[in-house]
């Protein structure tokens, strides 16, 4: 067998296996967000008269976030990252994550009396720094349970086998959905909704000692510890921003204009984002391991990144847009009038989500050919352009100004990005444009044909919310055709072609 012949097979294997693990991801995802959607619905309408509730368990949860944001390690995507890992690397990268968790929940115990007073906000008198407090200290026990995870999970990310993965994730999604309800449904509280997100955690700890049986065990290597940092660091700095960008602007909401705005802003930012983050998590968890793979031939690696692109595109500007169509009927019809605040800003961030899901391609491809701190400085940037928009939008238009926020600086930093992406992996300018602009147009006519259609029948109801759904993806896909025959648009051999890698590699 020649150069050549080995290369091709190596090539349609490595193709053959990120597409079953894109289907394994898919799969989990599907069922993720289908527990995620049943409990959000539930909950809007157990908590639809204690929002404050929804307001102090966000709250709380971000400010323990940060906190494990700034002291991470980035060890996990390091081992995934690199090519030859050995194995003594896993067991000092498992002792230093438990370290930092048990360092975290220390941390936050002891100060969050302090954490509680400058949480405590005159908007919301009936919570005092204690509950805070209190609250605060409940959550930061799922930091050990995260800790204490088998970190060779992430050898099954290596070898692209997400079966695993789906299971593991999948469980602990389910188990914190069924306690959160059951325990709501006896007492609507914010304890519910902490005794949920630690049964949660605690059960994914158990499940990955199941689904990797090997042990990690506790070493100290300060070599090894340099050696993971000094490719680490820059994934770390970058992952710092994205949280402050993603979630700097809840902590400002929380902070600012008390528990109920916070409780209505996430509200609306998980329903219009529920979608483009199971899309960005899917495309991220497959391509870092395959773009790694591709990561020494740039023709290759372009190639992958275009079609991931073309589908990233085609998916995303659909579910967009039938969020920025269907957010009245969605919220009136499935959540309660009560809710009705959140429909502007569900709309605004339905466009975040879409940009969000277009981003979430380009960090991995950066990352494949050493370009991290390409990544690093446009979010540097973004987080400049946040720092002094979010608080005059929000003193002028509340949450919705936070919302708003989110949307312009995104939309400020994602076409420099895309264009450095363009550069770098020697890919056509007009290719790429041509992957959104017709998705882009697409569901354009989309949303005005569903508020013409709602126009001429202004009907309420799961029936009609149902049909304006169908009819809405049926005029999305109808478009997309259209302009495909006037501008060679490809998705769809694209998305047959990754079908039947599916099939082949399944016989």
């Amino acid at each position: 067998m020649t150069g050549s012949q080995q290369n091709n097979k190596k090539e349609k294997k490595l193709h053959q296996k990120v597409t079953i693990a894109g289907a394994w991801v898919i799969f989990g995802r599907i069922l993720d967000s289908s527990v995620d959607f049943i409990r959000l619905i539930i909950i809007c309408r157990l908590f639809a008269d204690n929002t404050v509730a929804l307001g102090l368990f966000g709250l709380a949860s971000l400010s323990i976030a940060v906190i494990a944001q700034f002291s991470q390690s980035g060890f996990s995507a390091t081992l995934i990252q690199r090519k030859d890992i050995p194995e003594d690397y896993y067991d000092s990268a498992w002792s230093m994550e438990l370290l930092r968790s048990i360092l975290l929940f220390g941390m936050v115990f002891a100060t969050s009396p302090l954490l509680g007073n400058f949480l405590a906000n005159p908007e919301t008198p009936g919570i005092t720094g204690s509950q805070i407090s209190n609250v605060t200290r409940a959550i930061a026990l799922s930091s050990i349970f995260m800790g204490l995870s088998n970190i060779r999970m992430v050898k099954f990310i290596r070898a692209l086998d997400f079966k695993k993965q789906f299971i593991l994730h999948s469980s602990g999604r389910i188990v914190n959905s069924a306690v959160t309800i059951s325990v709501a449904l006896c007492h609507v509280s914010v304890w519910a909704l902490i005794a949920g997100h630690l049964a949660g955690n605690l059960t994914n700890c158990l499940t990955s000692y199941i689904l990797a049986p090997k042990r990690p065990r506790f070493t100290f290597n300060i070599k090894i510890y340099k050696d993971l940092w000094a490719y680490s660091k820059w994934i770390v700095f970058s992952s710092i921003l994205v949280f402050i960008l993603n979630q700097g602007d809840d902590l400002f909401v929380g902070k600012i204009l008390g528990f109920s705005a916070l409780a209505y802003y996430r509200m609306a930012y998980k329903i219009s984002n529920l979608p483009a983050t199971e899309i960005s998590h899917t495309i991220s968890r497959t391509t870092v391991p395959a773009y790694a793979a591709l990561q020494s031939d740039l023709p290759k690696l372009k190639d992958a990144y275009l079609k991931v692109l073309c589908l990233t595109s085609f998916i995303s500007f659909l579910i967009a847009g039938l969020i920025f169509a269907l957010s009245t009927q969605f919220t009136i019809t499935l959540l309660s009038s009560k809710w009705s605040p959140i429909i502007p800003a569900m709309q605004t961030l339905s466009i975040y989500g879409l940009i969000r899901s277009l981003s979430s391609i380009i960090s991995p491809a950066l990352r494949a050919i050493s370009q991290h701190h390409i990544t690093t400085r446009v979010l540097t940037l973004r987080l400049i352009i946040m720092a002094i928009i979010i608080y005059p939008l929000c003193k002028s238009h509340g949450f919705n100004g936070a919302a708003l926020a989110v949307v312009i600086n995104f939309m400020v930093g994602y076409p420099i990005e895309q264009y450095i992406a363009i550069k770098k992996l020697n890919a056509s300018l007009k290719e790429t444009l041509k992957f959104i602009t017709i998705p882009m147009v697409s569901a354009i006519i989309m949303i005005m044909s569903i508020s013409y259609i709602e126009y001429l029948f202004n009907y309420g109801g799961i029936i009609p919310f149902i049909t304006l759904s169908v009819a809405g993806i049926a005029i999305y896909l109808i478009s997309t055709v259209l302009l495909s025959l006037f501008f060679r648009y490809n998705c769809k051999a694209i998305i047959v072609e990754q079908l039947n890698t599916l099939k082949n590699a399944k016989k």
